[in-house]
């Protein structure tokens, strides 16, 4: 899945884009944990990358990619427990529930609707959240 974004100011690929560089920020797997299936994502795109632009001998190999070019933030109306109502890589609707927001007994205080048709990109992992918090990510093209 290809996000196509501005740059986030003070990062190393916002940088590279201010200078004339491309550059990309690839991410693989969750939540920062190093995991083998996500290293081994990375080294097989490193890979594929070095032979598609002749650096390793080969032809690269082929891959379907969708390309999206925003994504937007589903947020927490307030304070309480978050439950995702989305997986990662969803095909979504705006308007269908995207996270569930209780209070500490497990009562439903509100849905948190997806704002937009897309994909889901990512979601938060930390169940206590407060007004305005990230809680899911959907890109759209």
């Amino acid at each position: 899945m290809l996000v196509e974004s501005p740059a986030t100011p003070g990062g190393t690929y916002a940088a590279a884009a201010a200078a004339g560089i491309a550059a990309i920020l690839a991410k693989s797997g969750q939540v920062g944990q190093l995991e083998p299936e996500g290293v081994g994502r990375h080294l097989a795109g490193l890979a594929n990358i070095c032979r598609l632009i002749g650096m390793r001998p080969g032809p690269a190999n082929a891959f379907e990619t969708a390309t999206y070019t925003q994504n937007v933030w589903g947020r927490s109306p307030g304070e309480g427990l978050q439950h995702p109502q989305v997986r990662i890589g969803e095909a979504v609707d705006a308007g269908q529930p995207g996270a569930l927001l209780t209070n500490d007994f497990g009562d439903g205080v509100e849905r948190v609707r997806v704002p937009q048709d897309g994909r889901i990109l990512l979601h938060a992992t930390s169940l206590a959240t407060r007004s305005g918090d990230p809680l899911f990510a959907v890109a759209a093209r």
